[in-house]
């Protein structure tokens, strides 16, 4: 290329080296060695490559089928991976991203790219609300699809959502909402309407009965009864006629059950535990039995299945009342499952309260998480407690005193704004000292005509404020021979018998000198007296 390249040969440079990257590797060295400029050079030479490609491999018929590979539902413009084979090949077997001899091609509904079914799909006989057709089972597949003159879309419904080709082909489809019955049980679900479907029906994972459905469907028949006992017993961990599916998914009977109109509602009005719940219903099926308004909470029955109705995190919420002998899978899935994390009894009864409400909850919930084996085996020990320490036992008075500032105060009469606070640890004996300035210098002063009556302390406790730290307290204390201790950073509960008595002298003045405030240093006499 002459010249600078433009914005748009440096992105189509971007593409097609992308594009090689995820070609097989056979694919790759042909398409390499043709060095091509443009996405068209590109597509040209994969093409022969494929051709090439076909002609070395011959007719040779694949080893296994493949499972038949459906677009997931993702947003627009993002490509889905190619589906794995139903089973593991034979030794020697290509990689499911490289071509095969006489390949199954991945395959998307209405993608102008795949136009016949493939070879071995596995299809069942399911009810579209009511009516039978023929579906085809697409385990690759993250939604359900049916043709036009199954389900003809409605004109004011406006719901679509979009599906995705592993080429990349993405299109809107409208939506419906179905009821699709088989003989796993009857469950409703969202489907795709697709006119260009080569199938009337095509079943995909959001099922809920998929796995039971496949299973029954790709089973393959042995005259050997036995033979075929052994292999179930090896496939199958469950009880008979269930798939692993089934029996390993704890939440699988609660919501058949619930959406399947199954025995949950059955279980609820017979639970003694939730007969007061039963008797405070205030709407039934859309019919008020209790007069309006109702206020929250209250109790609501839908579709024969009792709610709580509550305001939850800021907004007003329907609960599902769990019978007492649902609560165990419930508390399950919102612990010991793997996606919940066996957080403590707050977050998994607040995680439960977002779709759950049954009496004693929190309780409940509380001595499960107490009791779970797993996070008491793995829970970190507590720390080994800390020893006592004895308190010194002061015998001297005025050994060891604590000291601090208090103010500033309304100024006195005579010029006094602050108090200088003397605490004796050994008697508790109080001295406020009134100062009309804070300073070092005056604080000295005091405290040197203080030593002078007493006697010199073997060490005094302040905080860090700036009179105490100064260089002119250091040198009194050095020529003194007295050891200064400093409190921690916003700890004043180390000197709290110092702060303790700074509360009431503060409280008692505020009450004496309450008509004139300009006498409160006058009044320090008096009121160090009540103390």
């Amino acid at each position: 290329m002459d010249g600078d390249p433009t914005a748009a040969q440096v992105m189509e440079r971007v593409v097609i080296d992308c594009l090689l990257r995820a070609l097989p590797r056979v694919h790759r060295q042909a398409v390499a060695m043709r060095n091509p400029g443009t996405t068209l050079e590109l597509v040209e030479a994969v093409e022969l490559a494929e051709a090439a490609r076909s002609r070395e491999v011959g007719e040779r018929a694949p080893p296994f089928p493949r499972r038949v590979v459906q677009g997931q539902r993702a947003p627009k413009g993002i490509l889905q991976p190619i589906g794995r084979p139903t089973g593991p090949g034979p030794r020697g077997e290509p990689m499911p991203t490289e071509h095969t001899s006489n390949p199954v091609r991945t395959w998307l509904a209405g993608c102008i790219l795949h136009q016949n079914l493939p070879v071995g799909a596995p299809e069942a006989m399911v009810k579209v609300n009511g009516h039978p057709f023929k579906a085809l089972l697409d385990s690759g597949s993250a939604v359900s699809l049916v043709q036009t003159h199954v389900l003809p879309p409605r004109s004011d419904s406006k719901a679509q959502f979009p599906i995705t080709c592993v080429h990349g082909d993405t299109r809107q489809v409208p939506a419906r909402r179905v009821t699709i019955s088989a003989a796993p049980g009857s469950w409703p679900v969202e489907v795709g309407i697709m006119r260009d479907l080569p199938v009337p029906v095509l079943l995909g994972r959001d099922w809920p009965g998929f796995e039971a459905l496949l299973a029954a469907a790709t089973q393959p028949a042995s005259p050997g009864g036995a033979r075929r006992g052994r292999r179930t017993q090896h496939t199958d961990s469950g009880r008979d006629g269930e798939s692993p599916s089934q029996t390993n998914n704890l939440f699988y009977d609660v919501y058949q059950q619930v959406m399947g109109g199954g025995s949950f509602g059955q279980a609820q009005r017979e639970d003694d535990r939730l007969k007061h719940c039963w008797a405070q219903v205030c709407t039934l099926e859309g019919k008020d039995v209790r007069p309006k308004p109702h206020l929250l909470p209250h109790f609501i029955v839908e579709n024969g299945l009792l709610f709580w109705v509550a305001q939850w995190r800021g907004e007003e919420k329907r609960l599902l009342v769990v019978p007492r002998s649902k609560t165990e899978v419930v508390l399950q899935l919102a612990h010991t499952h793997p996606l919940a994390g066996h957080l403590g009894a707050a977050n998994t009864a607040q995680r439960i309260r977002d779709r759950f409400h049954w009496p004693g909850l929190d309780a409940e919930v509380k001595q499960f998480c107490q009791a779970c084996p797993v996070c008491q085996k793995t829970s970190p020990k507590p720390p080994p407690p800390t020893p006592l320490i004895p308190l010194p036992i002061i015998g001297v008075p005025f050994k060891h005193i604590g000291m601090d500032l208090v103010g500033p105060l309304p100024k006195s009469a005579w010029g006094h704004e602050h108090i200088l606070v003397i605490v004796d640890y050994a008697t508790r004996y109080p001295e406020p000292l009134p100062l009309r300035k804070a300073t070092a210098k005056n604080i000295a002063h005091e405290l040197f005509l203080f030593f002078s009556r007493v006697g010199i302390p073997a060490d005094i406790l302040t905080d860090q404020g700036t009179p105490f730290m100064s260089r002119l307290m250091a040198d009194l204390c050095r020529l003194l021979r007295v050891k200064q201790l400093r409190t921690s950073v916003y700890q004043p509960e180390t000197d709290g018998l110092t702060e303790r008595f700074n509360k009431t002298l503060k409280q008692m003045l505020r009450r004496v000198a309450a008509e004139d405030k300009r006498d409160w240093d006058v009044m320090l006499p008096y009121v160090l007296f009540g103390v």
